[in-house]
Formats: C-alpha cells, structure tokens, sequence
C-alpha cells in the first residue's frame, strides 16, 4: 500500500457532510481505491478520483438515507425531537446529583448565598428602568443639562435660558421648575413640612399628574395658589376640605386651588406641592447678564417638542447659544446638552439632581459587589466539581466508548449545574425576601423602588439562574467533555485544562483572600467611626437641645425659655450646629475674586452658648434688627489674606446684595463633620432666618425638664407641635453613613466568609474521603489523631497563608477609601491586621477541626476491612 495521503480538503468535506451518519466502511473503501490507484495511475489521478467519488456520494440517496436515519435515532443530540434528549439530561443530572446528596447540599447552600445579592441588585436595576413610565408625553420630553468649564455635569440649567427656548419654533413647550419650594409654617396645622417645586403651568399638561380636585388648566393662573398631593394635604387639613384654604410659604400665604392624585413613587419627582413659577420669576432674572447664566443651583429646564421633531436641530441650537452668551464672560463658561427622558433612570452621574439618582456608575459598582458574592459560590461548584472527577472519570469514559459525543457529554454536566441554581435560586428568593426591608432602607431613594415580585421580575430571575448555572458549570463541563476515554477508564486524569490542582488551590486563594478583604473591611471601618464619634468638631455639643421655632416670636420664646431653672442659656440660628450648611459666594470689597462660603444666622448668644472661640473682636447685637456684619472663621480670613484677625476687623465683604463689615474672628470648627477640613465659613445675623432655638439644659431629671419645655411650647404657640432634639444625638446621627457602611461590609462579610467555608468544608470532605484508607494505615502504623488532623488540614492552612498574603496589600485600597470618606481618619496598624487574620483562621480552622477530627477518629477497621 502506498504511503501517499488522502486529499485533505475532500476527506473533511465529506466528513462535514455525513455528519453523524455512519459511514466508516464508505470511507474505508475509498481509501483502499485510492492507494490501489496511486500504485497503478498515479498519485494525481488517484487525488481526481478520490474527489469524484466524494463528489458522486455527497449527491447520492445512499448518504440522504444513512443521514436521516441517524438523525432519528432516540439518542441522538441531531434527533428531530430534541426534547427527548434534554429530559434525559435532566433526568441523568438529578440521579447524580441525588446520588451525592451531601456535595449537591454544599452547593445549593453556597449558590443561594451567593446569588441572593445579585437578585437584590436586578430587582433594583428593572425598578429603576421603569422610572416615569407612567408619563404619557415620556417619549418627546427632554431636560436641559449644563456642563461647566470644569467638567462637571449638572441636571440644572440657568432660568434665561428656559426663556429664550420659548422662541424655537420646534419646541411646544418649556417647562421651568424650581425646587427651592419649602416650608415647615403650613396653616391650620404647625410643624408638619411640605416642600415642592415652583413650576410653569404647563407642567400639569406636559406631564402625566392628574387632579383628583381642581382644573389643572387653571389650578395655577392665580399668583398665589398652590396644588397639594392628595396624602400631604390629608395630613395638613385633616377630613377638612382643604379647597380654598390657605398655607404659608415663605411666609405668604397660599390658596390650595387643588389636590393631586398621589403620584407612583418610580419617578425621578419627588414633591408634595406645586406653586406658580412666576411668584419667583422676577427674583431669577433680576440679576446682571453674567449671574442670569452663571447662576443655575435648583432650576431645572425640560421641553416637550413638537410631534416628529428632531432633537438634533434643537441641540444645534443650543451650541450657538452657549458659544453667543458666554464668548464675553470670562470667568465662567458652560454647555448645554439635551437628555432623553428615557435616559434618567439608569443614567449618567448628575450634579444637582432634582430627586432619585441611579447613575450608571453606581450600578456598576453594585454589580461588582454583586460578582465578588456570586463568583466564590460558582467557584465552589467548580472546585467541588473537578475534585470529583476521579470518580466520575469511568462514567465519562464509558460514556465516550458508547458513542457519546463531547457536545452531549458538555450539555449533561451543563444541565446538572442548571437543576442545581434552579433549586439553589428558591433558598436565594428566601434570603431575598429576608434582607430586601433592610436593604430597601439602606438605600438612599429605596422607599421610590418597587422591590415586590412581580411576573416580569420572576422570569429575569429565573433567566439569570439559568446563567448561573452555565458559569458555574462550564468549566467542569468542558474538563470531563475533552477527556480521552481510554485515559478515563484507566483513572488517567491528565488534562491541558486543568492541569493537577493547580486551578483548585488558585480558587481557594481567591475565596479567602476575599474573606479577608471583607474582615478587615469590618475592623477598620468599626475602628474609624469609633474615633468619629469621639472626635472634637470645635464646638460644645453636650446639653444643647435644639427647639423647632415655627412662627413662635423668639423674643417670645427666649424669655418664656429663660424663666425656666435648669435653662442656662439661650440662643437662635437658621440649622443644626455641625450638619448641613448652605452657601454662597462672596468677595472683599474692592476685590473682583469670589469666594465660596458656607454659612449660618446666629444671634449674639450662639457663640457663647456653643463655646466657640472668639479670636478677635465681638460677637453680634441683638438690638440691630439689620443684617449689618458677619463673622468670619480662620480659613476665610486666610483666603482673604488677612495676616491675623485683627487685621480682618472692619474690613467689609460683598454677599449678594449687602456689603457687610467684619466684627469677629473665631477659631475653626467643623460645621459639615469630618467629610473635608473646616471650609471658608461666616456667621450673619437676621432674626427673620431663625429656625431654632438653641436651650442649654443643665439639669439631673431630663424627663421631667423635657416635659416642662414642651408645656412651657405649648401655651407660647398656641398648641402648636413641640419639636425638637439634642444636639448630640443630632451630631451622632450625622454618621449613619458609617453606620449603613458596616451593615453593608457586615453583610457581604458574612456572605463571603459563609461562602468560602462552605467551599472549605467541601474540598475537607472530598480530601477526608479519599484519604480515609491512608489514614487508616497510618493510624495502624501509630499516628495520633492530632497528628491525622495536621495531616488532613496542612494544605488548606497553606493557601489561607498565602491568601493573607495577597490580600494584605488590599489594606491600602481601604486607606484610600477611607480618605474618600473623610479627612480625617484613623491610621490603619499591625493590630487590626493581625484581628482581621485571626477571625479568618479561626473561621477556617473550625471549618476544617469539624470533619479532619471525625475522620481522624474513624475505627482503621472500618476503613480496612476489605483490605
């Protein structure tokens, strides 16, 4: 026989061709004639007959009928019901994994840990999608974004130019709002908030908010009228019809001229009130050229254009006005960029957001945390999996020697994986509905989320269990499908893919190192709200109780307060001491330079009453009924360039309007927490801006002193509400952010470390198991149990040593976090790493203890009985 070679190109055309098809003896006989013809005809004709008779029986009913035989053969993977097949995969997968009940256990345990947070993250993923669905108009609504010169991308836009897109032809309305509608006065009841929006008229037309009360044609034509959501106005006006009555806002009365339906709570909307846009009309625009397009803080533009319009003319046209307006303001310059309505929610990072935010970025995140939870669980499977594949490696072998194919072998172990997260995904749906109340309150906007079951959330959930299930599995599946099945009957387990354990311990590695990140995460975080709360923020937060004012006189109120024994003293300001501030821009008389400045109305009691250092000059004069002066911290008088604080006395500063002589210098505080260093930052004195009265109370009954001050409240306003809270607890609750940031490191702690030993206690069970006969000779041989145990347990402590030491360097990650966080924070020792690896060998070590002791004691006779 010759030693020529078949043509390459007509033996794989014809192999492609036939397909599952019988056809050894077809192909044997043509490569008989073919050698027979080389020796007699030549290689060259041999290769042109050869291509006829591929060519002849590619075409032939002979192959037609082989092929359609095959294809309906009850086993095959090309069957024309495939479903057969699919059930007997499942059915295979279940006897299997019924068969090692204790691993399919570990399993599903650890994929319904690991996956109940990745369900958390898609429910509020498909929540927040079905943000303003209910707007009829959503398809043609757009809001004006600005971009300023320093790249920061605000939801806001300047009132001017709400005015001038009034002229575009293309657009058929503009909506102006402004949510700078607040108040805590309303009438007839006190201390009850209601804050909204200042909106045009149209935007009852525009968007899709219908009255149960009203016309909302003409619910706002009247300057001074306001519509009220249907809950808030239940808890204003009580069973009252509240139609035609009154409330003050900014201390103006309103006309309640309708009440809104209540909203769903799936927008990007939040208010309880709406009010004529044109009551603060005048106040946007009458201001120089260069403040009506700098100034955007609160306003919001959006536009609903015509029917077939195009957006892309509209932005065009909003480029032009950008590049006429700002060519000739050279301190500030901006963009504006149209933004579908589709486009909110999920949507870029916003600046100045009207209400819920849920930015791309933050879903991302989320979905990371997600993944570091769920890819330890799919870890464990796999880990598991291969481990076992000692004992599976016969079935596959004989499976191949059968005739079974790699795609049918690759989908059984497939479908394995797949019953496994199904039944894994009702224990995840338990822990779902087990933690879904504390995470909804976690989140900042999770009370505008609809976090229920719904039909459409089940079919992604059980979509994404089914993706679980081929992550998990497709590793295994692709190891024992490309097992030679001659090496597999012979226990030969070499494989190019997973090469020993190598893959094993690497996993484990992982698992760990994560478990550690999350410890320490926990111990370090605990370690720096600790020094938060006990850190010195520059002013006296201990028995200051602060006293809501309402439209109580604080005349009134300072000398009914005052009469009272255990009252020291008492003073005014407009917000909570140390908590958040507004600002605003101010310069030196005289100079050109802004700067931004936070600030707050206090009377001449306040900076004694919260021990505030005064470093030169005076405090206020509570006689002087003008807002006259201020009173400046050292940052400012730094950024002014004052050399000391005497030179900063009756120097004068611009603030809006008012120019305003500086009397006093104090020393710096910190009045936003530990967020940043103490900022530039100004004392004004106004009494129309007092919201609070600051009660030092000094007494041993708290309680009988608490009720003193709310009768004393009740008979000066008349039965108003009594509101009020310490300081302390004030300040205390300003680091609930630390807070919700342990409950959340806490829970995905526990997560992680319950993931990782159940991976453990898996790969010790698989270990103990297929050492028990070794360990049995050994203890014949005199070895004592702890001796048994090392032996069992030495690898694992080795790659928990080495994961310690991948994950140490994580430490600095959380250091940056940290400064993220807060300026001031604490320094991260040896001492909190060295707890953080003590948990986690602990943990592991008592993982491992529970089943290399057990094996470690088993009776050698047991094991080597049939020795």
């Amino acid at each position: 026989m010759s030693n020529e070679k078949l043509p390459r190109v007509a033996e794989r055309l014809f192999d492609w061709y036939c397909g599952h098809a019988k056809v050894d003896d077809l192909r044997g006989d043509m490569e008989e004639v073919f050698h027979r013809n080389v020796e007699t005809v030549g290689y060259r004709k041999a290769k042109r007959i050869y291509w006829r008779q591929v060519l002849s029986l590619i075409f032939s009913y002979a192959i037609r009928k082989r092929k359609i035989s095959s294809s309906n053969h009850p086993l095959s993977s090309t069957s024309t019901n495939p479903f057969d097949m699919l059930g007997n995969y499942f059915k295979v997968g279940y006897r299997n994994l019924m068969r090692h009940r204790y691993f399919t256990v570990l399993n599903i345990i650890g994929l319904a840990i690991g996956m109940s947070v990745s369900l958390l993250i898609i429910t509020v993923f498909i929540s927040a999608g079905n943000y303003d669905e209910f707007h009829v108009n959503k398809k043609k609504i757009y809001r004006v974004l600005t971009t300023t010169s320093e790249k920061k991308d605000y939801a806001s836009a300047p009132a001017i130019l709400g005015e001038k897109l009034k002229e575009y032809p293309a657009i058929k309305e503009v909506i102006q709002i402004d949510r700078s509608l607040y108040t805590e006065e309303p009438l007839p009841k006190l201390g009850i908030p209601v804050f909204g929006y200042y909106v045009d008229p149209t935007f009852l037309s525009t968007f899709t908010f219908p009255l149960a009360v009203g016309d909302a044609k003409t619910a706002l034509s009247k300057p001074n009228s306001v519509i009220l959501t249907e809950s808030r106005a239940k808890e204003v006006f009580g069973d009252v019809d509240p139609m035609g009555k009154s409330i003050s806002i900014n201390h103006i009365p309103h006309e309640v001229t309708g009440i809104m339906k209540d909203y769903p709570l799936n927008t990007h909307f939040q208010f309880q009130a709406i009010a004529p846009y044109d009551v603060i009309k005048e106040n946007q625009l009458d201001v120089s050229v260069n403040d009506q397009w700098s100034k955007f803080e609160s306003h919001y533009v959006y536009v609903l254009l015509n029917e077939g319009q195009n957006p892309s003319k509209l932005q065009e046209h909003l480029d032009n006005i950008a590049a006429d307006v700002y060519k000739s303001n050279p301190d500030f310059k901006a963009t504006f960029e149209l933004q579908p309505m589709k486009n909110f929610t999920p949507g870029p990072e916003l600046y100045n957001d009207i209400g819920p935010e849920w930015s791309y970025a933050s879903f991302v995140i989320a979905g990371g945390i997600a993944a570091l939870i769920l890819l330890p669980a799919c870890f464990n499977y796999t880990n598991i999996s291969i481990a076992r594949a000692l004992k599976r490696s016969k079935e596959i072998g004989l499976r191949k020697t059968l005739g079974g194919m790699r795609a049918q072998i690759f989908a059984q172990f497939i479908a394995e994986t797949v019953i496994v997260t199904v039944i894994s995904l009702i224990g995840a749906l338990g822990l779902f509905f087990l933690i879904r109340g504390e995470f909804q309150a976690m989140m900042a906007y999770g009370g505008s989320l609809n976090m229920d079951l719904t039909l459409e959330l089940s079919f992604w959930f059980l979509v994404f269990a089914v993706l679980v299930g081929f992550l998990a599995g497709f590793f295994p599946a692709l190891h024992f499908s490309r097992l030679n099945p001659i090496d597999a009957m012979k226990n030969n387990m070499s494989s190019k893919l997973f090469s020993g354990v190598k893959i094993r311990k690497a996993l484990v590695v992982f698992q760990f190192a994560l478990c550690l990140f999350f410890i320490l995460s926990m111990v370090i975080f605990n370690k720096q709200y600790r020094y938060a709360m006990s850190f010195d923020l520059g002013f006296n937060e201990e028995n200051i109780l602060d006293v809501d004012l309402y439209q109580v006189n604080p005349d009134i109120v300072k000398n009914e307060f005052s009469k009272l024994p255990f009252v020291q003293e008492v003073s005014f300001s407009s917000s909570t001491m140390g908590h958040g501030v507004p600002s605003t821009w101010s310069k030196l008389e005289g100079k050109t330079d802004s700067l931004e400045t936070f600030f707050m109305f206090v009377d001449a009691n306040f900076i004694g009453n919260m021990d505030l250092k005064l470093l030169a000059g005076k405090t206020f004069d509570n006689t002087d009924k003008r807002e006259t002066s201020v009173i400046i911290n050292e940052t400012m008088m730094k950024r002014l360039a004052f050399a000391g604080p005497s030179e900063a006395l009756g120097q004068y500063v611009r603030v809006d309007t008012l120019s305003l002589r500086i009397i006093g210098v104090i020393k710096d505080f910190h009045f936003w927490q530990l967020h940043a260093p103490p900022g530039s930052f100004f004392f004004r004195s106004n009494p129309d801006k007092y919201h609070l009265a600051n009660l030092k109370v000094v007494t041993n009954d708290a309680q009988s002193a608490m009720i003193e001050i709310e009768n004393t409240w009740k008979r000066i306003s008349n039965g108003g509400v009594f509101t009020s809270h310490f300081l302390s607890d004030a300040t205390a609750g300003a680091f609930d952010n630390y807070i919700t940031m342990m409950k959340i490191l806490g829970s995905l702690g526990v997560l992680a470390v319950s993931i990782s030993c159940l991976g453990l206690l898996g790969m010790v069970v698989y270990t103990a198991e297929s050492k028990t006969k070794e360990v049995g000779i050994r203890k014949v041989m005199g070895a004592s149990r702890w001796s048994l145990a090392f032996l069992l347990s030495k690898n694992f402590l080795k790659l928990m040593l080495i994961a310690s030491l991948f994950a140490l360097p994580i430490t600095l990650l959380l250091d940056k976090a940290l400064t993220g966080m807060d300026h001031y924070r604490v320094a991260i020792t040896f001492l909190d790493i060295f707890s953080g690896l003590l948990i986690m060998f602990a943990l592991g070590i008592a993982t491992m203890a529970s089943q290399t002791w057990r094996t470690a004691s088993i009776n050698p006779a047991e094991t080597l009985k049939y020795e």
